[in-house]
């Protein structure tokens, strides 16, 4: 309907005109604030216990409908900074994306969105939410503005921290290939590092360790004779154990009474020392000594005893006698002279009887 101007100031159209005056208000405009949590409710995370973000939706839409379609990222705030730094115009850096299709009974109401996201995603990390409702679906395939946005960098209410300590514990158990923690000096043996680390946070990052094999001499002094270098793992199980092996260790090279332990240096993924373990080269398990040789004791030598019969009785000491040259001829001429005197004797006394 066409009311000419000069009729407007008529006061039959006073109502008409104040109805007229209300249809013309612009309608609000569609708008969306959010805040965003860790799933603890606090903003800044310490544990990776839960890693999962909470995001409140405040919206005021301008109709009730089924079919919203929210589309909310996570954006790391700092790789965002850089690379715009160098780009103004550069996206921001998303470490995850969440979509959902969403349904408001009334035009003003508020939606949650949970974001799950992992360790390595958040740890370390400053994270802003963005968030935007379009339509519906289609609306945002075919490339649609949004109805309503919120995707400010610098929005404190939707940006959350993770700084998380990191612990690094180190085990060890020194042996050789019998599994024993002794040897004999002088021998050329094979020496065994098993080595047990263990972190509280799993983000799957790169670190690396290494073993140093010192030789403790017996005045007191210490010598590193051997060195594993770097050996690289990933921090994917709360306990990485790997055996070192230090091979053909002559121990004849070191003086007698020489001991050998290993001593263990963790690195970060930035090649940063986060560990030490055995530093002051003196735990036991860590130590292979060598074997005590037993020594007897020296006593005088103690002359020789003559053997004393068990009978008590001293035996006289034999003498063995040799005849002597012509003994038997001897013998014989006395008998015979013998035996001629008793003979003459004989016939005296018996000639003068008669």
């Amino acid at each position: 309907m066409t009311v000419p101007y000069e009729k407007l100031t008529n006061n039959a159209f006073s109502v008409s005109l104040n109805r007229l005056m209300l249809y013309d208000l612009p309608e609000e405009e569609d708008s969306l604030t959010s805040l965003a949590t860790w799933k603890d409710g606090n903003k800044e995370l310490t544990s990776l216990d839960s890693t999962e973000l909470v995001d409140k939706l405040s919206y005021n839409l301008h109709e009730i409908k089924e079919d919203w379609y929210v589309v909310a990222q996570a954006i790391d705030v700092e790789a965002t900074k850089a690379v715009q730094e160098k780009d103004e115009k550069a996206k921001p850096v998303v470490i995850a994306e969440t979509t959902a299709t969403l349904a408001n009974k009334e035009k003003t109401g508020t939606w949650e969105i949970l974001h799950k996201l992992t360790a390595e995603q958040v740890l370390d990390k400053t994270i802003v939410l963005f968030n935007y409702v379009y339509e519906n679906k289609e609306a945002f395939e075919v490339g649609d503005e949004p109805v309503a946005k919120d995707a400010s960098l610098n929005n404190q209410a939707q940006t959350v921290n993770c700084t998380v300590e990191r612990h690094v514990s180190i085990q060890t158990k020194a042996h050789l290939e019998d599994g024993s923690q002794t040897f004999t000096h002088g021998d050329v043996v094979d020496m065994f590092d098993d080595v047990s680390i263990t972190h509280d946070v799993l983000d799957g990052s790169k670190e690396a360790f290494e073993t140093i094999l010192y030789a403790l001499l017996p005045d007191g002094t210490t010598k590193e004779i051997w060195k594993s270098g770097k050996i690289d793992y990933e921090v994917n199980d709360k306990e990485f154990t790997k055996t070192v092996l230090a091979e053909k260790v002559d121990t004849s090279k070191y003086p007698e009474g020489t001991s050998f332990t290993f001593k263990e240096i963790n690195y970060d993924k930035d090649g940063n020392i986060n560990g030490k373990h055995n530093e002051d080269l003196k735990e036991k398990a860590q130590t292979l000594t060598p074997k005590k040789v037993p020594t007897t004791p020296s006593t005088p030598e103690q002359p020789e005893t003559p053997t004393v019969p068990s009978d008590s009785q001293e035996s006289s000491p034999t003498v063995k006698t040799f005849p002597q040259t012509g003994e038997k001829n001897s013998n014989v001429l006395l008998f015979i002279g013998f035996t001629l005197i008793f003979a003459t004797v004989g016939y005296y006394f018996w000639n003068r009887r008669n």
